[in-house]
C-alpha cells in the first residue's frame, strides 16, 4: 500500500511535465509558422513599397512633355514633318465639331468614346457658309487633297473622323505658309515658325508690361488663339501687298469685279449722284474684296494639289494617346 501511494503521489508532477512539454511543442509549431509568414509579408510589404517609390520616382511614359512635342509623327504636309505637337494642336480644334457629330447626345465624353469608337458618326457634310467671312472662304474650306479625300472616305468612328478633320485643318493651314513664304509674310512657312512667333510676341508682351506700358488686346496667347489672329493677319498682309502673287491688279478688273456681284454700301453712298463719286467712295472696297477671292482661290489650288504621306494606323495610336483624358 506504501507503494500504490508513492506511486499515486507522483502522478501530478507527471502531467504537470507532460502539459508543459505540449506547449512548449505547440509554441514551437506556431512560431515555425509564423515567422516564415512574418518573413514573406515584410518582403511583400516591401517590394509593394519600393515599386510605389519608383513609381513615384519616374514619370509615366506616356505623360506628354514639352520635348514629346517636337517628335515628328508619320505624317508629312507638303514635305515637311507634322510634329506630335501640331497634330496635338489640330486634334483640340476638332474635337468640338467631332464630338458633336459623333456623340449621339451623349452627356459625358470620356476616354472610352475615343477608344473604343463605339460611337457611329452622322455622314459628312459640306460646311454651310454662314457669313460673309464664311462665303469668302468657302473656296478654301471645300477643298481636299487627293490624299486626305482617300484618307477621309470611311469616318464612321470618332477617332478615324478627328484624324480626317485634323489633317484637313492643316492642309489647310500649311497652303497659308506656303502662300505667305510666295507674298514675303514668313520666310519658311512651317509650324516651327508660327510657334516662335508666339513666343516673341508673348515675349514682347511681357517685356512692355514689366516696362510698365499698356498692352493692347491680348498680353498672353494661347497657342491656339494666337493661330487664329495669325492666319488672318498672313491674309490681310499677303491682299494689301501689291507685289504678292496675282494681287496686283487692274482697275478693269476691279470693274468687272463690281458688275459680276451684288454690293450693299448703305444709303450714304447711294446718296452721291455723280458716278465717279460713287466710284470712289466703293472702289478700295470692291478691289479689297476681289483680292480676297483671289487669295482663297490660290489656297484651295494649293491644296488641290498637296502631297501629304499619312501612316493611319501610328495616328490611330497617337489620337488615342492623346483624347483619352
Amino acid at each position: 500500500m506504501r507503494m500504490n501511494r508513492a506511486s499515486n503521489a507522483k502522478l501530478p508532477k507527471l502531467a504537470s511535465k507532460a502539459w508543459l512539454i505540449l506547449a512548449i511543442g505547440v509554441a514551437v509549431c506556431i512560431l515555425a509558422v509564423a515567422i516564415p509568414l512574418y518573413y514573406f509579408a515584410d518582403t511583400a510589404a516591401h517590394e509593394r513599397n519600393a515599386t510605389q517609390t519608383d513609381s513615384a520616382a519616374q514619370p509615366a511614359r506616356d505623360t506628354p512633355t514639352p520635348e514629346d512635342d517636337t517628335r515628328p509623327l508619320k505624317l508629312t504636309i507638303a514635305g515637311k514633318s507634322v510634329t506630335a505637337g501640331e497634330f496635338r494642336y489640330a486634334l483640340g480644334e476638332v474635337t468640338s465639331t467631332v464630338i458633336a457629330n459623333c456623340s449621339n447626345g451623349e452627356a459625358s465624353i470620356g476616354s472610352d468614346f475615343w477608344r473604343s469608337n463605339k460611337a457611329k458618326c452622322a455622314p459628312e457634310t459640306s460646311p454651310t457658309p454662314r457669313s460673309d467671312s464664311d462665303r469668302a472662304q468657302a473656296p478654301l474650306t471645300t477643298s481636299y487633297s487627293t490624299a486626305s479625300k482617300k484618307l477621309c472616305v470611311s469616318t464612321e468612328r470618332p477617332k478615324e473622323r478627328a484624324i480626317c478633320k485634323a489633317i484637313r485643318l492643316l492642309e489647310q493651314q500649311h497652303a497659308v505658309y506656303q502662300q505667305a513664304v510666295a507674298g514675303g509674310q514668313m520666310k519658311i512657312g512651317s509650324w516651327e515658325e508660327v510657334v516662335n512667333e508666339v513666343r516673341e510676341t508673348n515675349s514682347t508682351n511681357e517685356s512692355t508690361q514689366s516696362a510698365g506700358q499698356t498692352v493692347y488686346g491680348i498680353s498672353s496667347y494661347e497657342l491656339p488663339v494666337f493661330i487664329s489672329k495669325y492666319m488672318s493677319q498672313l491674309r490681310d498682309a499677303y491682299i494689301h501687298t501689291d507685289t504678292a502673287p496675282r494681287m496686283n491688279v487692274t482697275d478693269d478688273a476691279v470693274r468687272q469685279h463690281y458688275r459680276e456681284n451684288t454690293w450693299d454700301f448703305g444709303p450714304q453712298i447711294e446718296s452721291l449722284t455723280s458716278e465717279s463719286d460713287r466710284w470712289n467712295a466703293i472702289s478700295a472696297s470692291v478691289k479689297e474684296d476681289l483680292r480676297t477671292e483671289i487669295y482663297y482661290n490660290l489656297l484651295a489650288a494649293r491644296v488641290q494639289n498637296m502631297d501629304i504621306v499619312a501612316d493611319q494606323s501610328s495616328l490611330m495610336a497617337f489620337t488615342e494617346e492623346a483624347l483619352r483624358n
